[in-house]
This record gives C-alpha cells, sequence and structure tokens, in this order.
C-alpha cells in the first residue's frame, strides 16, 4: 500500500473457539435462548448492544409447553441499501415471518408450531434476500443488525399489554415502527415515516380504524400531515395533526387482509439525545368496536359526561386522581331536563401558567364563547351551560396565557382537572 511496506494477505478480526451456542447481551436473561453460528461478534455504539448479520445466523430456541411469540428488535444495515427481505426459518423450511426491514422495528414471529414438538433445542435461521452491499472500510456484509431477541408468551402479553395494538382488533404492525417504550406509565410506539399497518378483512360493522398519536420533536413544533397510501400508493385519507388526538381513519370495505403506508409530510428534525427521528408517537391502535371509550377514560365523573380530544391520559398522584391539559380540551354534556346545565369543575392551575391565575374559556362547537372563569389555586367553579334535552351538546376549556415548559416533562401542563359534576 502507499503508506505501509509490510505485505497484507489477510486481516484476522476474531480467534475463538465456536460452542453449541453462544450467550450474549442481545438475548433476553432467563428465556433459555442461544445463538448458533453465523453471527458477527458482539459490538456497542452509543450504549446500545447488538451483533451484524450478513445471512443465514442462526437461533437456538429451547422446547416449551407454552405457546409464544419470537421478538426480534432489528434495523436494517448498509448491506440493504437497494432493501432486502429478511426471512425466520424454522425446521424443515417452515417459513414464521418475511419482513423488509426499512428502518429498526420490533418483529414478532409465531412459535406455537413447535411447541413441545420434541425433546431437543429449535434451530431458527434468520436468511437475507437481497442485500449484500459492501461498506467501505469493512470486510463484512452488514445487511442488517439485531439489538435484542426474547421470547414472549401469549398470556405474558396478554397481561402485559405489551402492545399498542387494542385486543381483539387483528391489526398487525409492520415494517416502520419504532419498538415499545413506555415513559411516565404510558405505552407508545415512535416513527420516522412509512410505518406500515395490517388491517384485516374490514366490515361496515367495525367502524373506523383509531389511532390515537402525537406530533413529535421531528416535526418541531409545526402540525403534521399525515397520508394513508394503500398498497398501490394511492391516497385513501389524509389528516392534519396538531396535538395529541384521535385520528379516525376509514379503510374500504375490504374481505382480505390490506397493509396501509403512514407518510408524513414534514417533519425530520433531529433530536440531540436521540439519533432516531421521531416524527410522531401513537398511544392506541383499534377499531372503535374495541376501543376505549371516551367516557370509560374519564376521572370520576357524573354520568352525561363525556370526554373529547386534547386531554392528557389519567394519572393517580398521593392518593389524588386527576387529569393534565394543555388547551382545546373537549367534553359533552348530555341531560333530560331543558335549560341550562349546571357543570362543576373541581380544577388547579399549573405550572405551565408560571404561577399566574388560569383564565379558561369555555366555547360551544361553534366557536362562541359561552362562559369564561378565573382561578388562582386549586378551587371548585359553577359553569351554566346550554344544553338540550336528549342530546350531546359539545364544548371545549380554551387558555388564554400558559405554555411554560416543564422540566423533565415534554408536556404543557396548564391545568388539571380532579371532578367534573353535572347537576
Amino acid at each position: 500500500t502507499n503508506h505501509d511496506d509490510r505485505i497484507v494477505t489477510a486481516r484476522l478480526l476474531y480467534v475463538g473457539f465456536e460452542t453449541a451456542g453462544q450467550t450474549s447481551d442481545i438475548l433476553q436473561p432467563g428465556a433459555g435462548l442461544a445463538l448458533g453460528p453465523n453471527w458477527y461478534p458482539e459490538e456497542t455504539s452509543s450504549g446500545q448492544h447488538f451483533r451484524w448479520v450478513s445471512t443465514g445466523a442462526q437461533i437456538y430456541l429451547p422446547v416449551t409447553s407454552t405457546p409464544g411469540d419470537l421478538q426480534l428488535d432489528l434495523e436494517a444495515g448498509p448491506g440493504c441499501a437497494a432493501r432486502c427481505v429478511v426471512t425466520i426459518v424454522g425446521p424443515k423450511g417452515k417459513i414464521l415471518l418475511s419482513v423488509s426491514p426499512r428502518g429498526r422495528e420490533t418483529v414478532t414471529a409465531p412459535l406455537a408450531a413447535f411447541s413441545g414438538s420434541s425433546q431437543a433445542p429449535v434451530t431458527l435461521s434468520l436468511l437475507t434476500h437481497g442485500g449484500g452491499t459492501k461498506t467501505p472500510g469493512d470486510p463484512r456484509v452488514l445487511n442488517f443488525r439485531v439489538f435484542g431477541i426474547a421470547v414472549q408468551t401469549r398470556a405474558a402479553a396478554a397481561a402485559a399489554g405489551h402492545d399498542i395494538v387494542l385486543g381483539g382488533s387483528g391489526i398487525q404492525l409492520r415494517s416502520g415502527w419504532y419498538p415499545p417504550e413506555t415513559y411516565h406509565g404510558e405505552l407508545f410506539r415512535w416513527v420516522d415515516n412509512d410505518a406500515i399497518i395490517t388491517v384485516p378483512p374490514v366490515t361496515a360493522k367495525d367502524g373506523p380504524l383509531q389511532l390515537e398519536l402525537e406530533p413529535g420533536p421531528g416535526a418541531g413544533g409545526q402540525p403534521l400531515v399525515i397520508r394513508v397510501l394503500d398498497p398501490a400508493g394511492r391516497q385513501v385519507q389524509a389528516a392534519e395533526i396538531h396535538s395529541r388526538e384521535i385520528l379516525k381513519l376509514f379503510p374500504p370495505v375490504s374481505r382480505s387482509t390490506v397493509s396501509y403506508r403512514l407518510q408524513v409530510e414534514g417533519g425530520g428534525k433531529r433530536t440531540s439525545n436521540d439519533p432516531r427521528i421521531l416524527n410522531f408517537r401513537v398511544f392506541r391502535a383499534g377499531f372503535l368496536r374495541n376501543f376505549e371509550t371516551p367516557r370509560a377514560a374519564a376521572f370520576p365523573a357524573d354520568a352525561g359526561i363525556t370526554l373529547g380530544t386534547g386531554w392528557y391520559p389519567l394519572e393517580t398522584f398521593q392518593g389524588e386522581t386527576f387529569r393534565w391539559v394543555n388547551n382545546d380540551a373537549a367534553f359533552m354534556i348530555r341531560t333530560r331536563k331543558p335549560g341550562a346545565a349546571k357543570l362543576a369543575l373541581e380544577l388547579e392551575p399549573g405550572p405551565g401558567m408560571g404561577g399566574k391565575p388560569l383564565l379558561l374559556k369555555i366555547f360551544d362547537a361553534a366557536g362562541r364563547q359561552v362562559q369564561s372563569v378565573t382561578a388562582g389555586k386549586r378551587q371548585t367553579v359553577e359553569l351554566y351551560l346550554p344544553a338540550a334535552p336528549g342530546k350531546s351538546v359539545a364544548f371545549r376549556f380554551h387558555v388564554d396565557g400558559g405554555g411554560r415548559a416543564t422540566p423533565g416533562d415534554p408536556r404543557i401542563l396548564n391545568f388539571r382537572v380532579f371532578k367534573m359534576r353535572l347537576r
């Protein structure tokens, strides 16, 4: 070479014995899993542990009598620059799963077919179709890397509520989703772009497909437009997302399973302490028939009150239950008698107000202000709202001022509500 007078025939990367199965930081502790051949050595970068794979990497799965799923946290690498397909193959060539990863995601392969099927460990192979692009400065082919391997039993999954898809919906998350995360007791998945969601056969009785989502730091504080594309790339719906809300999608009635792509317009901004692009996150996904109803999500409140969008999740702290609000929290009231409805509201200004009193305005569905109240501390205020007997009437709480950030909490906490009583 130009700067080295040695004669180099090869470069030795690793010397060691290959055992029947290797333990690794990427394996779930206590699950009995082991790695077989064809894994590159374990690496650590930015605090993340992983192993690169070209193709043919094997996993040894212990015999179990409990059906479960194999979960792999993986990410496409430079070897898959032109897209490739990763297939998980079991004994006798049985294909458990084929995915085409675009970014980091958690994929799930069912293991029920191998429960108690033999007395020996089951060997699974991770095969790559396509890929093979060389990486400058690295003799290896880095098609994809695996950050974690785990086995999740069906019973444990149901008890833990380990993902954002609601039970009984039949919805599946494919490529483009970051792994599930929990923060402040809430479960969600972040998305950069082009997240794939597979919807089972849809009938008119299913109602809309609902996603509870929220723009992230990738949006830079601006609204996001989310377009829903069918397998042919045709747009079937689009919506602009300003804050945490429930997005209702109306997929065409179909007798077969269909995959849709959630494409983001806008976003793409980097986050200082996270290498990912966090354009938006999804908290729940399901059909109207199995989605948590707004009433069931309320804090203690009288019958006749229904919460809409704009409320943060229910919290309990020091024995008290409440919901925080940034702005424009929606609700509906339903009365039996004519005349104005008297609503007692127990509330308190939050850190978003910066120590100033809360000025809360109440608007009807047409955007007309029907009342305003002030609160400098925790107190109960009384609202007199127009009502229509036997019908639900919509209103929203609007805050003038506020908006201050709270250290250690990404939300804007302008005020919180402890109780709503309809008298």
